[in-house]
């Protein structure tokens, strides 16, 4: 049986979509993917933040002393778990932050409404209208009985008359409910990386600048290297760094697993639509409200954006590692994409799972038994 039904997580308006393996719920205020449980477990690996939030629509109404003043604070008082970044991800132009946007894209910051619901398929759709960014962003969830996984299909339609180059991304953040106790291990098909161009403002940034590499081994300051599939190891740090999925394969995947809470979470998705995994790794490096150097997370950000920056800069790179850093939406044009996340049980494990090719629209793992299938190719 399919539960979908009206949901509060904790005090904001939301939708519940469950069935007897697992639930996942996502706010309407914003539209973020708030969590994604066990059934019978209450282990949320998604990010919730230490300070409090609320609903986007509230945000004017922020306290400056505990959301702070440095251009992120419009996002920071809602976000949570998995937001999607579009049409930029990263920071706006300045005439564009004059112009009211904020960290990551407007379609965090407006109220997204549910549209359709079709309890015998298990889905439910949910629609947001960016007035700014002249576009409109359908994502129907669909949940099946007796699955352990949920599909979404997103679809962004232009409404301009013109082509012009956007950002998405699927900005999907663990937080410490599951990356502690530490370690939790990590796996995903890229085969290339480079680290973030530009010098970060303090010592914990601990990789080595705009340096390429090949995946797993992300290159450090000191000219040792770090083996990307273990996180967090010791803090604090602040690194960021790009992974190029593999163009050999049709999808892309990441899984991460922790043995203290015997769950993997995993993500799979069309190469094609969003050849970059972004990581962004948090641990207790940032001291300004409302981080407090209380924070660790890892954001696995896959999308179309190279790295985190404005519009012109990503234009100007042009490609990074021979793969396109942006991606273009034409006139009135609709593109629809899929992807998946799973959260299932796992034993106790000294490295996370791969998974392979099964066939059109899926992959499969020989060592669990899984098959995540995205298409009914």
């Amino acid at each position: 049986m399919i539960t979908i039904e009206p949901h509060l997580f904790g005090n904001r308006p939301a939708v519940r979509l469950a069935n007897d393996q697992i639930e996942t719920i996502i706010v309407t205020g914003g539209g973020h993917i708030a969590s994604v449980k066990r059934a019978d477990g209450d282990v949320n690996p998604l990010w919730a933040p230490t300070w409090p939030t609320f609903d986007p629509a509230l945000r004017e109404l922020r306290d400056p002393a505990v959301y702070g003043t440095s251009g992120e604070e419009g996002l920071l008082c809602s976000i949570l778990g998995h937001n999607l970044c579009i049409d930029v991800f990263g920071f706006h132009s300045q005439g564009e932050q004059n112009a009211g946007m904020t960290l990551h894209g407007e379609s965090g910051m407006v109220t997204w409404d549910v549209m359709a619901v079709d309890r015998d398929a298990g889905s439910v759709m949910l629609s947001a209208h960016l007035v700014h960014t002249a576009m409109t962003v359908e994502r129907t969830f669909t949940l099946r009985t007796g699955a352990n996984e949920v599909v979404v299909e997103e679809s962004v339609t232009s409404l301009v008359g013109f082509e012009r180059a956007i950002g998405r991304q699927q900005h999907a953040t663990i937080g410490a409910a599951f990356l502690e106790p530490r370690p939790a291990f990590f796996s995903c098909n890229a085969d290339r990386g480079v680290t973030y161009p530009e010098a970060l403002s303090d010592d914990t940034h601990s990789y080595a600048v705009n340096t390429e590499f090949d995946y797993p081994h992300v290159p450090r300051r000191d000219g040792t290297t770090v083996d990307w599939r273990t996180y967090p190891t010791k803090g604090p740090s602040g690194n960021l760094s790009s992974l190029r999925m593999n163009p050999a394969e049709e999808l892309s995947w990441w899984v991460a697993t922790s043995n203290a809470h015997g769950l993997a979470l995993a993500y799979v998705w069309e190469r094609e639509a969003f050849p970059w995994l972004a990581v962004w790794e948090e641990d207790h490096h940032r001291d300004l409200p409302p981080w407090n150097r209380k924070e660790v997370t890892r954001g696995l950000e896959f999308g179309s954006w190279a790295y985190p920056g404005t519009r012109r800069k990503l234009v100007e790179a042009g490609t990074l590692l021979d793969t396109p850093a942006y991606e273009w939406l034409d006139a009135y044009e609709r593109k629809t994409t899929r992807f998946l996340y799973a959260l299932l049980p796992i034993g106790e494990v000294s490295e996370a799972p791969s998974l392979s090719p099964a066939g059109k629209g899926a992959v499969a793992s020989d060592d669990t038994g899984w098959t995540f299938r995205l298409t009914d190719g």
